[in-house]
């Protein structure tokens, strides 16, 4: 019996790593590296944990077709095909929205999803994805929440949103709201800004729409980000989620290819402006160490002098032994959270004290408290988080004893 740590450090995961490559060796590296004794089973599943299956049985039929075995290939393929058709539906539906909303004279910048993958990959079934998000106009947004409404979708309704329609107190704490639609099972996110009021702070909206760039999905453009906004954006949302998954690093380093020495100066000044130049040094490194891209000397000597990104990226490597087992511990966001705080930007200790006595609602369905007393809710919150991580951690722990004995 193997555990996931070690299984994400496997041949397996090093065989996916070395597939999502781009360099002049990757591809003879991906024919070595099948010669080996691999769980394919296992493979397939990684790749389905890091978001990056269709890139995988892509590179394979492109490359090594006939190096990975007839099942396995099946397998990917009749994954792929069901994905293909999701893709198909959930495209549909997003150009149904957008172009309602264009009726209505709302200008619409898609982001992620299908766009995303046709905008880095060529094809929008190279990303595997389960929302859609777009973006609108905060002074748009109250409109836009009413054409969803009138569609059929239906918006979510919880402790942040617990009424039918956006308060002006939820436009100015929140970032996007999610709107269901009918008997299916992903749902629209609509923004009106791309960051919350707390950390990472990036991406001021107003720039976007300036230039935004059309891409063309099943005979229609869709309005989307400019490559300068995308590389920020991809940066951003990896942060954000802590580069748990190889997709959150693939797209952002799509996004990397082909800039030259005006467009790494624009992209550090902008991360500088924007509150993301750490953030931004750590994507560089991750991109560095594990999809091979070499970036050029003044980079690399950027990344080393950062102690916190050196830090950074050591840690998120090692976070990724473990993600598809437990998920992240209670102690990882407030540590990254400080890690990868922009100094010129926040101070990472109040953002990770705000997160430590911030509810979520994960601490709203912990313990169902009368509204007269939702005060206790960051009191409680430091509580939770702790009993979760003492018993993650002897869970882990439990886990590690059972694998060594065997």
């Amino acid at each position: 019996m193997h555990n996931e740590q070690r299984q994400i450090g496997s041949a397996e995961f090093q065989l996916i790593r070395i597939a999502l490559r781009e360099d002049a060796d990757s591809d003879a590296a991906l024919c070595v590296a099948l010669q080996q004794p691999l769980d394919w089973p296992q493979l397939h599943k990684l790749a389905l944990a890091h978001g990056v299956l269709p890139l995988i049985h892509r590179r394979l039929q492109q490359v090594a077709a006939g190096l990975a075995p007839a099942p396995a290939m099946r397998m990917m393929a009749i994954w792929q095909k069901a994905h293909e058709l999701c893709v198909a539906q959930m495209t549909g539906d997003l150009i149904k929205v957008v172009r309602t909303l264009e009726a209505a004279q709302i200008h619409v910048i898609c982001i992620k999803g299908p766009v995303l993958a046709q905008f880095a990959y060529g094809d929008p079934a190279m990303r595997d994805f389960d929302d859609l998000d777009i973006l609108v106009k905060q002074s748009d947004y109250a409109q836009a929440e009413s054409i969803l409404h009138r569609l059929g979708l239906q918006p979510t309704i919880d402790e942040f949103f617990p009424t039918h329609t956006t308060t002006e107190h939820e436009l100015s704490s929140e970032r996007e709201r999610h709107f269901t639609f009918p008997n299916q099972p992903y749902c629209i996110e609509l923004h009106w800004r791309l960051t919350t009021s707390g950390y990472p702070r990036a991406l001021d909206t107003a720039p976007l729409w300036l230039y935004s760039q059309q891409v063309l999905l099943q005979g229609h453009t869709l309005c989307t980000l400019g490559l300068a906004d995308q590389r920020l954006h991809t940066c951003h949302h990896g942060t954000h989620h802590f580069w748990a998954k190889l997709r959150y690093l693939v797209d952002f380093s799509a996004s990397m290819r082909a800039i030259d020495a005006e467009g790494w100066q624009a992209l550090l000044d902008n991360a500088h402006r924007q509150g993301l130049f750490r953030p931004l040094l750590v994507a560089l490194g991750l991109s560095r160490d594990l999809l091979g891209h070499t970036l050029p000397a003044h980079i690399t000597r950027l990344v080393q002098r950062d102690l916190l990104a050196r830090w950074s990226i050591r840690y998120i490597k090692s976070l990724m032994m473990r993600v598809t087992n437990s998920g992240l511990d209670d102690f990882d966001p407030p540590l990254l959270h400080f890690l990868l705080a922009d100094k010129q930007r926040c101070s990472g200790f109040a953002t990770m004290t705000s997160r430590m006595f911030k509810p979520t609602h994960m601490d709203y369905q912990w313990i169902s408290l009368p509204r007269s007393l939702h005060w206790l809710y960051p009191v409680l919150r430091p509580i939770r988080r702790i009993w979760r991580g003492l018993a993650m951690l002897s869970s882990r722990n439990h886990h590690s004893s059972i694998n060594d004995h065997e």
